[in-house]
């Protein structure tokens, strides 16, 4: 059974309301906090606890449970102030993970340098999707982590289609694994598939790896 996570989300605008919903329709003990009394009360419904406090406050997010917290997540755009405040006052408490969402390279520079351990820029890690995406019409979609590894979707090129994952050698080659395939026919997709599964034409292979290799895959059959 997996853990259930205790999870602090800072800063109900759109971004930090979709992960409180998401995260407690996941089974997980969200506690969502903004400032703003009309966000809190939307929230509550989707969160364990929602709760109005200034986020600048360390009393106050002592008070809301940051101590007992897994994960904080500080989804404030501005001011950098209150993000930067209460990063510090998260990691002070004991949040082993914090995780900050930056509005520029600015903000993620100086969140990295007082202990951000994860930092999100939504835009523009979007607008790299898009632009993957726009470029190549093979590739449906990639994120890269902060951790230096890449997730791609992308169509089953023509030069491994009749082969199985073991033939292809696409881990020994690219330095990529397969850790899902969408078959054409079906609703889900097959996780961790079997060495002896097939690649057919219009498969679409979910691969991870170094964003070195991602890159280098990518390049070649797209």
């Amino acid at each position: 059974m997996k853990k259930r996570l205790k999870v602090a989300v800072i800063g109900l605008g759109s971004f930090g309301s979709e992960i409180v919903k998401t995260l407690f329709n996941l089974g997980h003990e969200v506690v969502a906090i903004d400032n703003r009394k009309e966000l809190v009360q939307a929230i509550q419904p989707y969160a364990t606890i929602a709760v109005t406090l200034d986020a600048t406050d360390k009393e106050a997010l002592e008070e809301a449970g940051l101590v007992n917290m897994d994960v904080c997540i500080v989804s404030i755009g501005e001011p950098m102030e209150t993000s930067i405040l209460a990063t510090l006052y998260a990691k002070e408490l004991g949040v082993e993970r914090v995780i900050v969402k930056a509005t520029n390279d600015t903000h993620a520079t100086i969140m990295k340098k007082i202990g951000a351990d994860e930092i999100i820029n939504p835009e523009r890690d979007m607008a790299v999707r898009v632009a993957y995406k726009i470029a190549s019409k093979n590739v449906f979609d990639i994120t890269h982590f902060e951790s230096g590894f890449s997730f791609i979707e992308i169509k089953a090129p023509d030069e491994l289609v009749g082969q199985t994952l073991i033939e292809s050698r696409i881990r020994n080659k690219y330095g990529v694994f397969v850790v899902a395939i969408k078959k054409k026919n079906m609703d889900t997709p097959i996780i961790v598939p079997d060495p002896e599964t097939p690649i057919e034409r219009d498969d679409i292979l979910m691969l991870i790896g170094s964003k070195e290799a991602i890159t280098k895959f990518q390049d070649k059959f797209s």
